[in-house]
């Protein structure tokens, strides 16, 4: 069996499974969204030669820098694999995979469900030290929606001090350098706003459109 062909068994039996739980499909590509304004769940499912099968990934994207192209900010380590011997084994393993891909989904929704429970699942789950602009980003942002402005300017801080000069770390510094002057108030607009006009972009993620949605207040 092709690889087009048990990526469509995955597909098919995915689309099943995540319709009743809201989460969709992008087009025609191989990802899945959990979209919820300000992160969204990335399921993506591919092909493996070696062993031959389908392979698991599931990473969270947060959606409040402006960049044209999606980042996978949260990669978890526990990944699926579905191994194929022959059509109705790779069915069966198929819908372990997407049913792991499920209980992944509703876990992170768990964890993301109130303002200070969000706020203490980026602070312990995103890798980077001080000098880690996208780390220390991620978690000023974070910390600045959730209600903890004093918290959010320490990392924003750290964005600015941070010694890595490649490009994206420079514009990322350039962001933070104009948004750590903006207002409390003014900060969390610039967010809402940024995702509601992200509605309207054409970004490409592997060649497949997304959207952003609008900020939860």
């Amino acid at each position: 069996m092709s690889a087009s062909e048990q990526f469509k068994i995955v597909s098919n039996l995915a689309d099943e499974v995540f319709k009743p739980i809201g989460v969709v499909r992008k087009d025609r590509c191989r990802m899945w969204l959990d979209d919820h304004g300000w992160w969204a769940t990335v399921v993506e499912f591919g092909p493996s030669n070696s062993p031959k099968g389908m392979c698991l990934n599931v990473c969270i994207n947060w959606q409040w820098y402006p960049e044209s192209c999606m980042t996978y900010d949260l990669i978890f380590k526990e990944s699926g694999f579905a191994e194929f011997e022959n059509e109705e084994q790779f069915r069966t393993a198929a819908l372990k995979l997407v049913d792991l891909a499920k209980a992944r989904i509703l876990e992170i929704r768990e964890h993301l469900k109130t303002p200070q429970g969000s706020r203490e699942y980026v602070l312990e789950n995103t890798v980077g030290d001080d000098n880690n602009v996208w780390a220390n980003l991620n978690k000023g942002m974070v910390c600045l929606i959730t209600g903890r402005s004093d918290l959010a300017q320490a990392f924003l801080d750290n964005v600015l001090n941070s010694s890595d000069g490649r490009y994206q770390a420079e514009k990322v510094k350039e962001f933070a350098k104009w948004f750590i002057k903006l207002s409390p108030k003014d900060k969390v607009a610039f967010i809402n706003d940024e995702l509601q006009a992200s509605k309207y972009r054409a970004v490409k993620i592997q060649a497949d459109a997304r959207r952003f949605v609008h900020l939860r207040r």
